[in-house]
């Protein structure tokens, strides 16, 4: 450690040297490069790390109008969190190449937007989705009274459906959304008929398919929304990873159970006595 006793008082980093004060006299260090050696495992793991972490990227922005409208200030967080354990379940000898492709992708399904209100906390209904990765994606709501369809707020008029259909090449870093325009369902209507809606995806190539929903409610003939948070709900109801114009499921590695071997023992029997002995 030397003591700087420039003209000019410098603080702080200046190329590979510090300058600093204590006791009212100014010092100079240097800095030693440390030169940091990963293990060949962390490097992989760190480039699996870093395709999880760019698919959450494309995934937030894709579905950003929902995000930005139902989820809560942790929703990243499990959104990485989730994306990370789905490329983990990627073949091994994957390791440090491992895309999004290679896992399970459906552990996106059911990834909640606000972790403080369910969607079913709201709605009484799922959507029925038919995929046919050579057609159409069709989504589609059966008719039931009213009454039984929502749990909404005391001054709600409307509950507002939203939907929004995600294609995704996480191996090109791209993708391309569709979304329906938003249902606006009565709440002083006797009944809801059903209805559905359809966007083609025929020409989609190997992708993954996300489908995602959310609900709110809304008040008079304005359609203001009703800025409660506990009446914003959204999910991930589809995810599924389509190869050569088929939806292929994910295999889990089959787990190798070894059986315990039989055990005999040698006992030895009882010789009851007959009646009247006593056994003297």
């Amino acid at each position: 450690m030397a003591i700087h006793e420039g003209i000019i008082e410098i603080s702080g980093k200046l190329g590979n040297e510090v300058y600093y004060t204590r006791n009212g006299k100014r010092y100079v260090r240097k800095l030693t490069g440390q030169k940091i050696n990963q293990s060949k495992g962390t490097r992989k793991s760190s480039s699996d790390f870093g395709r999880a972490n760019a698919a959450t990227g494309l995934i937030r922005l894709a579905f950003k109008p929902l995000i930005s409208q139902f989820s809560d200030n942790q929703f990243d967080g499990r959104l990485k969190s989730t994306l990370i354990k789905i490329v983990n379940t990627g073949p091994k000898v994957l390791q440090g190449k491992r895309e999004v492709t290679d896992g399970d992708v459906a552990l996106l399904k059911k990834l909640a937007f606000n972790r403080h209100t369910p969607v079913n906390r709201l709605i009484t209904i799922v959507p029925f989705i038919a995929i046919d990765p050579t057609g159409d994606l069709t989504i589609s709501l059966p008719g039931m009274p009213v009454k039984d369809l929502f749990y909404p707020p005391a001054k709600a008029t409307a509950a507002v459906l939203q939907f929004c259909c995600c294609v995704f090449y996480f191996d090109k870093k791209n993708g391309r959304y569709k979304r329906p325009e938003d249902l606006h369902i009565s709440l002083q209507a006797a009944s809801f008929p059903g209805g559905k809606f359809s966007l083609p995806i025929a020409d989609s190539g190997d992708c993954v398919l996300v489908v995602a929903w959310g609900i709110h409610f809304t008040y008079d003939n304005d359609r203001r929304p009703i800025c409660d948070r506990k009446y914003y709900a959204g999910s991930i109801i589809e995810a599924v990873n389509i190869v050569d114009g088929k939806i292929v499921s994910f295999q889990y590695p089959e787990r190798i159970v070894t059986a315990k071997a039989a055990t005999t023992e040698n006992r030895v029997a009882w010789e009851m006595n007959e009646e009247g002995e006593n056994g003297e």
